[in-house]
């Protein structure tokens, strides 16, 4: 199982629900797929290549995300200031304004992918309560087939 880097995680629960990692080596925006049958999030993502300009906007953001968490969890500052509540931090919402305007428009692969998400081996220790710096594993989608239907294809060849 081959394991890519995850650059940002905007939304979690229980798990990266959006963000960017690199897919076959180069920055995606992924979003989590939600299960209403299961009525809960599954491990089956949708993924859009970034652009350039897109991806270093995205760090940007992260970096004073990161900044704030990273005070939060030190005592520095409250939640209070968490720099996602519009109105706390003006660059932080002028960033997330663009890349909401830019996500919207990336093109979407044509196919999803399952995700298994782990802690980077060897990444530095972040305080307790930190999100620590991840990765990622992408495997491609095979679509199920009933033993029924492999029978067929099988006798077919």
């Amino acid at each position: 199982m081959t394991f890519e880097p995850v650059h940002t995680v905007w939304d979690y629960f229980d798990g990266p629900r959006t963000g960017l990692a690199d897919y076959r080596g180069r920055p995606h925006y992924f979003v989590c797929d939600f299960d209403t049958a299961a009525d809960d999030y599954s491990d089956v993502f949708t993924l859009a290549l970034v652009d350039d300009e897109t991806f270093a906007l995205a760090l940007k953001q992260w970096a004073l995300w990161r900044e704030w968490e990273t005070a939060f969890h030190a005592g520095v500052v409250t939640r209070d200031s968490h720099p996602g509540i519009k109105g706390n931090n003006s660059t932080y919402d002028a960033y997330r304004s663009e890349l909401q305007d830019r996500l919207a428009k990336a093109a979407r692969l044509p196919h999803t992918l399952r995700a298994t998400f782990r802690a980077s081996p060897g990444a530095p220790q972040t305080p307790k309560g930190m999100m620590r710096t991840l990765e990622v594993s992408w495997q491609d989608m095979v679509p199920f087939k009933s033993e029924a239907q492999a029978e067929v294809e099988f006798r077919c060849r």
